[in-house]
């Protein structure tokens, strides 16, 4: 995700640095989302700005890279990002997921077929 990010804004001349180390760090979490709940809000809105801080406690980290790790998961929050790096980051990181997604549901479709050809088989 981060290297596709890289590229893209390597490619339009921005700011492939920042791009590249806030794409590393806008995951930097470290709990089980499924299992772990929070008072202030869902995963979607709570883990960016948990990353941001454990983010700040190894780095430097400047008002774009603070800006693309928080902003992160806009679509899913509401708050939009404010510099067009951190919108590659948003588009690149939800595409991945999709992509993700997309080639479990295949293994499982096909493992399903495969099952249905054993079943039918015996």
């Amino acid at each position: 995700m981060s290297y596709t990010s890289y590229k893209i804004t390597k490619k339009f001349g921005w700011n492939k640095k920042a791009t590249a180390r806030a794409g590393l760090l806008h995951d930097l979490f470290y709990y089980d989302w499924r299992e772990t709940k929070f008072d202030e809000g869902s995963h979607a809105y709570v883990h960016p700005r948990i990353a941001y801080q454990n983010a700040k406690k190894i780095t430097h980290i400047s008002k774009l890279e603070k800006d693309i790790i928080i902003k992160h998961m806009w679509g899913a929050t509401i708050a939009p990002p404010r510099y067009k790096e951190s919108f590659v980051v948003t588009f690149v990181d939800d595409y991945v997921a999709i992509k993700e997604w997309s080639q479990l549901m295949r293994l499982k479709w096909r493992y399903r077929k495969h099952l249905r050809k054993e079943k039918i088989s015996q």
